[in-house]
């Protein structure tokens, strides 16, 4: 199982994250998300203006030609329209988005920089570097990609709508067929979201070891360890090719199900329609009218249903990527949460910067200092005198607590135990 920081974040938290680090921008955020919606509306317009076309055309022949040409230049003006919208509002929001990257990149720069000298050592630091990367580049892509939500939500919602509207039976199918199709989706996402967590938690065992190799290349040549160090490179690559290969079979099963499901609701939907505009069952041997007494159906309504199904089916094959990508972004963002809590060096208050002083005598007593991981004691140190100005040599065999003693005097660590006192005042 995950651990507790590994878990995937949930939609509500990156939606926070986006509008807390958008600050400055928001207003800019919000501009972006109504010049998209309103690109996205008069998309929707275009089934309809080119189903009156067909119909005009249908019922008047070639003296419907005119007013065929007129419904379809306005399809032609809903299609500039609706990028003379886009354009500037994908612009805005990804500027937004470069912000929004750079103030947590900031965040977590300051949080790693203030963070005690312990908690780096508990925290290799080419995993820290990657979980910075993660989740910086998963917030960056969660924020320039609300078009993508916002444009599948307009394309889902208002064709289902349309379709309602043409005939209530067809739409009441493509909001059941549609609803399980999704259902579908996020069952397949759920279980590729597991697999994530898994292969990043691979991912940063490799950059670990990448980093340490590299980093101590001189040792590993000198030692002639390079095909130990290569075997191990290779173990861990290894690790993350297990759920990879994974997700790789899920991905391919769920695109088979949701490309075939939607092709085959859409060729239901105008099935449907046309059944019930010729009057064999439903509402259309009631509503058909004229149409059906006739043996005639309108081709521009097919067109509508016909295109309206489509966009929809292409929404639910887009919402299968997307989602995926969403759930990656979700695991991927989760990784900045170590780096997040960890908490910060212990200051020294008001007044308790000893080396902004003028002392001159310095001594500790009574030191003891532990690592937190629970082994003996580091350093005990009964007593030590500094006299400001003199210089000193520390002398000990390895482990004799040295480097522990400078980082102690350095502020880069606490001591578990000491009194100390600066010209013969207890500090």
């Amino acid at each position: 199982p995950a651990a507790a920081d590994e878990r995937p974040v949930g939609l509500g938290a990156l939606y926070r994250a986006l509008w807390e680090h958008a600050a400055g921008a928001r207003p800019l955020l919000l501009y972006a998300f109504l010049l998209l919606l309103a690109s996205q509306l008069f998309k929707l317009a275009v089934p309809w203006l080119a189903g009156n076309a067909i119909n005009q055309i249908q019922a008047g022949g070639l003296e419907g030609m005119s007013e065929a040409g007129r419904w379809l230049g306005m399809v032609f003006a809903a299609i500039v329209a609706s990028w003379l919208l886009h354009g500037p509002g994908r612009i805005l929001e990804r500027n937004v988005a470069l912000k929004v990257r750079e103030r947590l990149a900031a965040l977590l720069v300051g949080r790693l920089l203030a963070a005690p000298l312990a908690w780096h050592e508990r925290h290799h630091s080419g995993e820290t570097t990657h979980r910075m990367q993660q989740s910086t580049h998963a917030l960056y892509d969660f924020a320039q990609s609300q078009f993508i939500y916002l444009q599948n939500t307009v394309r889902l919602v208002g064709p289902i709508v349309a379709l309602w509207l043409i005939s209530p039976l067809v739409g009441a199918v493509a909001l059941v067929g549609y609803g399980l199709i999704g259902l579908l989706i996020t069952r397949f996402d759920r279980v590729m979201m597991r697999v994530a967590v898994e292969e990043n938690r691979a991912e940063r065992a490799y950059s670990a070891t990448l980093v340490d190799v590299l980093g101590n290349v001189l040792s590993v040549l000198a030692l002639r360890r390079g095909e130990g160090v290569a075997r191990l490179i290779g173990e861990r690559l290894a690790a993350v090719f297990g759920p990879l290969k994974k997700s790789i079979v899920l991905n391919e099963a769920k695109w088979c199900s949701v490309d075939l499901l939607a092709s085959a609701l859409w060729c239901v939907l105008v099935g449907v329609y046309a059944a019930e505009a010729a009057g064999v069952f439903g509402f259309g041997a009631a509503a058909g009218g004229a149409a059906a007494a006739a043996g005639t159906i309108a081709l521009g309504k097919v067109f509508m249903v016909y295109e309206y199904s489509q966009q929809a089916g292409g929404v639910i094959t887009a919402i299968a990527a997307h989602f995926q990508s969403l759930a990656r972004q979700r695991a991927d963002y989760a990784a900045a949460a170590p780096l997040l809590s960890a908490a910060p060096a212990p200051r020294p208050a008001d007044g308790e910067d000893i080396a902004a002083s003028a002392w001159r005598t310095m001594s500790l007593e009574g030191v003891r200092f532990a690592h937190g991981d629970g082994r003996a004691s580091a350093l005990e140190l009964d007593r030590l005198a500094l006299v400001r100005g003199r210089r000193y040599a520390l002398v000990g065999p390895s482990g004799a607590g040295k480097t522990t003693l400078l980082r102690l005097l350095a502020g880069l660590d606490a001591p578990t135990a000491g009194a100390l006192s600066i010209d013969g005042e207890s500090v």
